[in-house]
Formats: structure tokens, sequence, C-alpha cells
């Protein structure tokens, strides 16, 4: 009973602590270049890590929090599909890193946490722009859909929020993979 209460305490800080940095994001207006969402900024740095301390359970059910609530901030959805892909499932993906949770103290398999979850959440994006988006590419990418909406648009900052979210995982690492926080 201690640890479930430790564990959602914990989880809940962390999901709390990604909604400030999200809202911290929204706030710099610079940080939001990209016509249909999408920054470069490291929100996923508190989710990773509440699947390598926790485990896939708790780190799925932190990321489809998450989720919910910078839906709900946001206020828009252009498609019922982008609700699933670009929030839940992309978000939610984040708690696989939870896969990690019993080999956390290997610095590879902590790294291949925080780049596999980040491939993952980039898929789900690259999905939802494909699928839900296509009306939206530019015309010279018209015949070239999927290249647009993976590669232009959507690595465009989940290529550089991945590194920067694992460089800073790799920095704070004696802190994330310590039984206690302090």
């Amino acid at each position: 009973m201690k640890k479930q209460i430790l564990s959602l305490s914990e989880t809940s800080i962390l999901v709390a602590m990604a909604v400030v940095l999200e809202l911290i994001k929204k706030s710099l207006g610079f940080l939001n270049f990209l016509p249909y969402g999408g920054s470069i900024w490291f929100t996923m740095l508190p989710l990773i890590v509440i699947g390598i301390r926790r485990g896939l359970g708790w780190g799925i059910a932190g990321g489809i929090t998450f989720a919910i609530v910078n839906y709900i901030l946001d206020g828009y959805s252009f498609h019922w599909g982008t609700f699933i892909f670009d929030y839940l499932l992309a978000f939610g993906s984040l708690g696989l890193s939870g896969l990690a949770h019993k080999h956390k103290e290997n610095m590879v398999c902590f790294i291949l946490a925080f780049v596999g979850v980040g491939l993952l959440r980039w898929v789900m994006h690259g999905l939802s722009g494909v699928f839900f988006f296509a009306e939206y590419t530019p015309e010279k990418y018209q015949d070239h859909v999927w290249f647009f909406s993976f590669i232009v648009y959507n690595l465009s900052y989940m290529g550089p929020s991945t590194i920067l979210t694992t460089a800073l995982g790799v920095l704070l690492r004696k802190y994330i993979i310590n039984e206690n926080l302090y």
C-alpha cells in the first residue's frame, strides 16, 4: 500500500511538472514556431522519468493523464484522430520507457529508453500528419505527404526535442535512478 501511494504521488508530481513545463513553453511564443503544433522543448522529461522510475503501467498512465490535461489546455482539435494520435498515443507511448525500469542502472538501456520513446512519439505525430493533416501539406509536397509529415514537419521539432530531453536525462541520471529523489 505504501509503495502504491508513493508511486501515485510521484506520478502526479511528475505529470504536474510536465504540465508546468508545457505552460512555460506555450507562454514563450518563440518556441511555438510550427503552424499546426510542435515545438522544441523538454516536456517529455518528467513523463519518461515516470516510466523509468515506476515501471510500464505507471508510465503509460502518467503519459495518458498528461495527454488529456494537455488536450484540455490546448483547447482545440482538428479531428478526432488527432486526439488519439497526437495526444493519447503520442504521450502514452512515453510511458513505454517503463520497459527500462528494471535495467535503469545500465546507461545504454537508460539512453535507449529516452531515444526509443522519442521515436515512438515522432511516429505517432507523423502518422497523424499523414492521416489527418494531408490536406494542409504544402503544394510542393502534395505527392510526398509521408515525407513531409515525417521528415520536414515532425522531425524538425521531435528530433531536437528528443536529443535535448535525452541529454537532460543523462545529466540528471543519478537523481532519476535513485530511489529517493534527493
